[in-house]
């Protein structure tokens, strides 16, 4: 939508006229590659060896080519308030990027541009979800952080003009004076740090996040590597009476420790290299985070394109009563590494950032707690049914097939099954209740809260004034238990819909209609889930904020 159009191009006769510095070539030059062709010619032989070598020579000379052709072509600008780009030799490709319309601003230093004092900066729009919409790769450390800056005081002053001084009809030079120009032409906005965990924090973040994967597997690989070897088996009673058998049990006892230490300090070394000096940070209008050691990055997003804000605890961390926040725009893509998470967040602190990262979309009255109202007791049931789907199906299908090779112990099968249905029965209706209580929305005129989990906990609250869409589903377990869930779309496509799961009928289509009223600016009676009284008389609001 913001590609060539006239309305918003520079009247400038050549609005690209920069070109990015010779060393920008090696930009796109990765390392890793280069290395991981070391073991490939370590293992083959010497006429494997010569092929490998001259294939990868045969390679770095056409994406040098390319890459040399890339930036021959290439060229940007910015008239402080339109960023241009025009880059291609035959397929061309002419860009012109609104900053109204920009959502998130994201500056990258791989240790390769570090090391050539270039950046990587990247703009998303929310009409490209899953990909940049504009990528200048590198740009002079200087001049980057200069169109940072420009962008950001240009979005929150709401300038449609350019920043430097023109006549009427003529832009000023898009180029970086004209970009340092704007980054100073403004004051500089407050700057409020809301979060910065110490290196404590990040360890424990890094031990208690997805490393906890580390104990299982490695008990089952040494459970394997056990039988493998026979130390069980028939015999095993005889084995352990014997010496051998005590010293292959500490054996084993040894190795699963060291192999879980080794997975813990892996883990460790990896969240305080990709999270070292990790800082959330309020700079007027804008979230901006920051980390990394050796690979620096920082990405920006303005409060009010916040599509959605997500907190999650897993089991052990909601004992020292923390989680990960994650703060997702239109923009930023599906990666991961590209969202703005925050580890090893308490709840004070989130409720802190929501305090600021939801002033605009909630009223005094607005203040949603983290917990909102449980769901009709026949969601209970069918969480239960859910559980049990997940369990019954796997045990009966493993039961078929000794049933068929063994007839004469079919009886014995049989009451097996019947004993693990029961047991896996009574888990599933713990596990039920426990995720029931859990379940739970809130909604005001302005935001909407949806919490869920097992043993953690997620919440989830979405500002309706970013709402795209809306959608009620139910299936034929649904409908026979009168549930309905109410699927919420926001903008972008990386961004998974929020859904208010298995409410009743009743409940749903009030919802429904409260959403749509939010979506076309028409406002009226809500009842405030989860919150004392309800309204009576209508309130007026905004329409849709644009995506």
């Amino acid at each position: 939508m913001d590609r060539d159009l006239p309305g918003i191009t520079s009247t400038s006769e050549d609005p690209a006229p920069n070109a990015l510095p010779a060393r920008a070539m090696l930009s796109g030059f990765n390392p890793r590659s280069l290395l991981s062709a070391i073991p490939a010619l370590a293992i083959t032989g010497n006429a494997m060896g010569r092929f490998i070598v001259v294939a990868v020579v045969g390679f770095a000379v056409v994406g040098g080519l390319a890459r040399f052709v890339h930036w021959r072509r290439f060229r940007w600008g910015f008239d402080g308030r339109v960023l241009h780009v025009h880059s291609g030799l035959l397929w061309r490709s002419r860009r012109a990027v609104d900053v109204a319309r920009i959502q998130q601003v994201e500056l990258e230093r791989p240790l390769l541009h570090r090391v050539m004092g270039t950046a990587l900066l990247r703009v998303e729009t929310a009409a490209d979800a899953g990909e940049t919409e504009v990528a200048l790769n590198g740009l002079p450390m200087e001049t980057a952080t200069a169109l940072q800056q420009s962008i950001a005081r240009t979005r929150r002053s709401g300038s449609r003009s350019s920043a430097a001084t023109a006549a009427p009809g003529v832009s000023a030079p898009a180029g970086p004076d004209t970009v340092t120009a704007v980054a100073t032409s403004a004051p500089p906005a407050p700057s409020v740090t809301l979060f910065r965990p110490s290196l404590g924090d990040l360890v424990r973040h890094a031990v208690t996040g997805r490393a906890l994967l580390v104990l299982p597997a490695t008990l089952l690989a040494f459970l394997q590597f056990a039988g493998d070897v026979d130390l069980v088996g028939n015999d095993i009673g005889d084995q352990v009476g014997s010496a051998a058998g005590r010293a292959a049990g500490v054996g084993i006892a040894i190795g699963v420790l060291f192999l879980v230490g080794i997975g813990l300090l892996v883990a460790v070394a990896t969240t305080l290299v990709r999270d070292w000096d990790l800082k959330l940070v309020r700079i007027g209008d804008d979230f901006r985070l920051s980390r990394g050691l050796l690979d620096q990055r920082s990405a920006t997003v303005p409060m009010q394109r916040l599509q959605v804000l997500h907190y999650q605890q897993n089991w052990l961390r909601a004992l020292f009563g923390v989680g990960t926040l994650q703060l997702h725009s239109a923009g930023g893509g599906g990666e991961e590494e590209r969202r703005i998470t925050v580890p090893w967040m308490s709840r004070d602190d989130v409720v802190r950032v929501l305090a600021m990262g939801l002033d605009r979309v909630l009223e005094d009255d607005d203040d949603l707690p983290l917990v909102g109202r449980s769901h009709p007791p026949a969601a209970r049931r069918r969480l239960w049914f859910q559980w049990l789907r997940g369990w019954w199906m796997p045990v009966i299908g493993i039961a078929v097939a000794p049933a068929i090779l063994w007839p004469d112990r079919r009886t014995t099968l049989a009451w097996t099954v019947v004993g693990l249905l029961v047991l896996t029965g009574a888990i599933s209706w713990v596990l039920a209740a426990a995720q029931y209580r859990r379940l739970g929305h809130a909604a005001s005129d302005r935001v909407l809260l949806v919490t869920n989990g097992v043993l953690g906990h997620e919440s989830t609250w979405m500002p309706l004034g970013r709402l795209q869409g809306v959608d009620a589903r139910a299936n034929p377990f649904q409908r026979r238990l009168d549930l309905v869930t109410v699927v919420l779309s926001p903008a972008g496509g990386a961004n998974r819909p929020v859904e208010v799961r298995d409410v009743a009928t009743d409940r749903a289509t009030e919802l429904g209609r409260h959403f749509v009223a939010v979506a076309s600016g028409r406002l009226g009676p809500v009842d405030h889930v989860g919150m004392a009284g309800s309204r009576t008389e209508p309130s007026a609001g905004p329409p849709m904020a644009p995506a």
